[in-house]
C-alpha cells in the first residue's frame, strides 16, 4: 500500500483517477471509468471501487463486467444508480491518494443508499453486537460532531473529558480527523492511573484510520504521558526517526523491563495502512506478558515484568499527539478505550466486532 503525492497526474482533491492498473496498487484494476476498484465478494461483479473514486462511484460496487486490464476495459453495464459519494472533506489523505485495497461494506449496495464512514466501513455490519464494559475505565466515541470537547461515555467514576487544542483537526462523519491537533485531559488521568495501579494490567483500545502507512515518532494514537521522555503507557505508530507502518507499544514498569520512557517498546510487523484499523495493547500481570492485536488478531508479543508502581499521578490522558506537540499522529479516531484488566482474545473479537 502506497500513498501517491498529490502532484501525480489525474489526483484532486480527494478524488484519483487512474490509466492503467499499475497505478491502482497490486490488489487492483483501472476500471473503464478510469477509477481504481478493489477485490470484493459482496457484490456482484465481486469488485468495488475506491473510496477516493468520482462521478458519484466512490465506495459503491462496480456494475456489470469485471474490467480485466486496464481504463480500455469494458464498459459498465446499465443498472440502477449508484448511491451518492461521501459528503466532501470526508475521506482524505493528507495531499495523497490511497492506492491499496480499500475497505468494504458488508453488503451489496448497488441498489441501496451508500451507508459507508469516510474511511469506507460502516460503524457497524450486520447484527449488533455489545461491546466489553466490564474493566472498563474511560470511552471516547469521537460522535460529538462539533465543538472541542470530546466525551468520556465509559459511565465510570468521574468523567475524564477530553479538548482538542490545536487547528489541524476536523469533524467527519464517523470520527474526528487530527493532522496537527492533540486531544487531551486537562487533569490528570487519576481515575485511570489508580484503576491500572490496583490491577497491575492495562487495555488500551484504538479505532482509527490513519492518513498515511508510515509515520515515525512513534506518531501518538493513545498516551498517558508528560513529554517524548516520561510516559507511563504509549499506543503509537512508527518508529523514532524512521518512518514505516509498524504499531508500538511502551509500558513504564518497576523494573528494567519498562523505563520512565516505556522502553524497549513493542512492535508489531508493519500492517498500518490507511484504512479503518483496530489495534490493542494488552498488559497482563500473569507472567507480566504483553501484546498487540490488530483487527482481533495477535501480531506482537513480549515480556513486561514488574508492576506500575511507579505510574507518575500527575500524567494526563491524550490523542493524536505528545503533550509536548512533537510527535503528531495523523488520522481519524473513531474510537478510544482504557481498561484496568487484560482483555481475553475472545473480549478482543467481541469489540472487533462490535465496531464503532
Amino acid at each position: 500500500m502506497t500513498v501517491v503525492p498529490s502532484a501525480a497526474p489525474g489526483c484532486t482533491a480527494n478524488v484519483f483517477s487512474c490509466g492503467s492498473d499499475a497505478d491502482c496498487g497490486s490488489d487492483g484494476v483501472c476500471e473503464a471509468t478510469s477509477y481504481c476498484s478493489f477485490p470484493d465478494s459482496s457484490c456482484n461483479s465481486d469488485r468495488r471501487y475506491s473510496t477516493l473514486a468520482g462521478d458519484g462511484l466512490a465506495g459503491t460496487c462496480v456494475q456489470g463486467p469485471v474490467s480485466v486490464g486496464s481504463a480500455s476495459s469494458s464498459a459498465e453495464s446499465s443498472g440502477s444508480p449508484p448511491p451518492p459519494p461521501p459528503s466532501p472533506g470526508t475521506t482524505t489523505l493528507d495531499g495523497g491518494v490511497f492506492t491499496g485495497t480499500d475497505p468494504v461494506d458488508a453488503s451489496d449496495d448497488t441498489n441501496t443508499a451508500d451507508t459507508s464512514s469516510s474511511s469506507g466501513i460502516p460503524p457497524t455490519t450486520g447484527t449488533a453486537v455489545e461491546r466489553v464494559f466490564e474493566g472498563l475505565l474511560v470511552l471516547y466515541e469521537f460522535d460529538e460532531g462539533a465543538g472541542t470537547s470530546v466525551m468520556d461515555v465509559s459511565g465510570e467514576g468521574t468523567p475524564l473529558h477530553l479538548e482538542i487544542q490545536g487547528s489541524g483537526y476536523s469533524w467527519v462523519d464517523d470520527g474526528l480527523q487530527v493532522e496537527d491537533a492533540i486531544v487531551r485531559s486537562e487533569v490528570p488521568a487519576t481515575k485511570v492511573i489508580e484503576g491500572c495501579q490496583a490491577t497491575n494490567e492495562l487495555t488500551v483500545e484504538a479505532w482509527i484510520t490513519p492518513l498515511a502507512a508510515d509515520m515515525e515518532g512513534p506518531a501518538r494514537i493513545v498516551t498517558l504521558s508528560a513529554s517524548s521522555g516520561d510516559r507511563n503507557f504509549t499506543l503509537g505508530q512508527g518508529m523514532f526517526e524512521m518512518p514505516s507502518s509498524i504499531f508500538a507499544a511502551r509500558l513504564r514498569t518497576s523494573d528494567d523491563s519498562g523505563s520512565n520512557n516505556g522502553i524497549p517498546q513493542l512492535d508489531t510487523p508493519p500492517l498500518a495502512a490507511p484504512v479503518a484499523t483496530h489495534v490493542l495493547y494488552v498488559r497482563s500481570s500473569a507472567e507480566g506478558t504483553d501484546q498487540i492485536f490488530v483487527d482481533g488478531q495477535p501480531e506482537a508479543q513480549g515480556v513486561r515484568t514488574g508492576d506500575f508502581s511507579g505510574w507518575d499521578p500527575r500524567y494526563a490522558l491524550a490523542c493524536g499527539d505528545e503533550l509536548t506537540r512533537d510527535r503528531p499522529w495523523q488520522g481519524i479516531l473513531h474510537l478510544v478505550a482504557v481498561y484496568d484488566r487484560a482483555l481475553t482474545h475472545d473480549e478482543i473479537i467481541q469489540n472487533f466486532d462490535a465496531r464503532f
